[in-house]
């Protein structure tokens, strides 16, 4: 149906799904919002009563419009101010299950739902949440080191719809790692990471395009292949330490493709080539806070075995992979900027929540500084 009041910027209204409409009393209304916000309408009119319950995503704005008008003996402009004003309170959305692409089906509008309904919570007008699903179901996204956070990330995009996922790790599952790393069990024991991981994923959800590598990386030649052709990379491996990140932000930077990682206490940044810090701009900014004389003796120490294993829980990994995910959903669709864009997350034992430490893009980066200019 061809909408007849395209000014409104929708078809048909309905209360947005992050909201609940509750009667407080026989005069007032609530939108009681999920997220803390909340629309209380007082001593409401009949009109504006009659409007609001119209909105059930069944009725066309037209219909609403002439019922309205029919009933209360008002114009259609009164109609249409009042849903334009619920509108930019954000309480009412267009109904977007009313059309659907060519490309989803029945059984993926049941599946995906209420991850469409958080895409709309980011709609501007003209916007459709199929149009970030969409982005996400033709992304090619790589995941270096399938560990607690690898591979909980690796299930977060699963469950998400990415279109392919390529996982690399050459580990095999051990019981220590049970403590945090949930998606494997006991049953798992000495079995590769990549293909326990990889059963999970297929389990979780089937349409994902998967490639398991049960390799270590273990010089930057092997990367161009495991990286040119992907959108995305999380870097998740920890060795070999420091120099495996090296590698992967100069494979990273020459092929132009964007990618997160977590770093000691800190989460990215997040590099998107030409517009925010690389590694090695990491690295110049912790040598500003660390003893310069000591820096290549450390990173040399690193390179042996550590002799014990690292303090680790389970908690751990689900902020580690909350923020990585988040930053990667916000730049493969664009819903909003990527909070690592221009510093890295801060975590520490004392608090949950993470600070930001302000990281920038040195111009004079030789590694990312002499191929991208802002």
């Amino acid at each position: 149906m061809t909408n007849s009041f395209p000014y409104c910027g929708f078809r048909f209204p309905i209360i947005a799904a992050e909201y609940e409409l509750i009667k407080v009393n026989a005069t007032d209304i609530l939108f009681n919002g999920i997220y803390g916000r909340h629309v209380r309408i007082k001593n409401i009119h009949p009109v504006v009563r009659s409007v609001v319950h119209l909105c059930d995503g069944t009725q066309s704005t037209e219909d609403i419009v002439s019922k309205t008008t029919e009933l209360h003996k008002v114009s259609p402009d009164s109609v249409i101010n009042i849903l334009m004003q619920l509108y930019k309170k954000g309480v009412i959305k267009d109904n977007f299950e009313h059309e659907m692409p060519e490309w989803m089906s029945e059984s993926d509008m049941d599946r995906y739902k209420t991850l469409l309904y958080w895409f709309d919570g980011f709609c501007e007008e003209g916007e459709t949440p199929y149009e970030f699903m969409g982005k996400l179901k033709h992304k090619r996204v790589g995941i270096i080191g399938v560990g607690g956070t690898g591979s909980l990330i690796s299930m977060m995009l699963a469950a998400t719809g990415i279109g392919y996922l390529r996982l690399v790790d050459g580990d095999v599952v051990e019981r220590s790692n049970l403590v945090r790393q949930i998606f494997y069990s006991e049953s798992s024991v000495g079995s590769m990471k990549v293909d326990v991981l990889g059963e999970c994923v297929r389990g979780l959800n089937p349409s994902v395009a998967l490639q398991l590598i049960p390799k270590f990386i273990t010089s930057c030649d092997e990367l161009p292949s495991l990286i040119r052709d992907l959108d995305f990379v999380f870097l998740q491996a920890d060795e070999p330490r420091f120099v495996l990140n090296r590698w992967v932000n100069k494979a990273c930077v020459e092929y132009g493709v964007p990618y997160i990682n977590s770093f000691a206490n800190l989460i990215g940044p997040i590099f998107v080539p030409g517009k925010s810090p690389c590694f090695a701009c990491v690295e110049q900014h912790i040598k500003s806070t660390f003893p310069t004389e000591y820096y290549d003796s450390v990173i040399l120490g690193l390179q042996s075995s550590r002799p014990r294993k690292y303090p680790s829980i389970a908690s751990g990994i689900t902020l580690t992979a909350h923020y990585q995910f988040n930053d990667a959903i916000a730049y493969l669709t664009g819903i909003f900027p990527p909070i690592t864009a221009n510093g890295a997350i801060k975590l520490s034992l004392q608090s949950p929540f993470g600070e930001i430490e302000e990281i920038a893009r040195n111009d004079d980066c030789p590694v990312c500084g002499e191929t991208y200019v802002v």
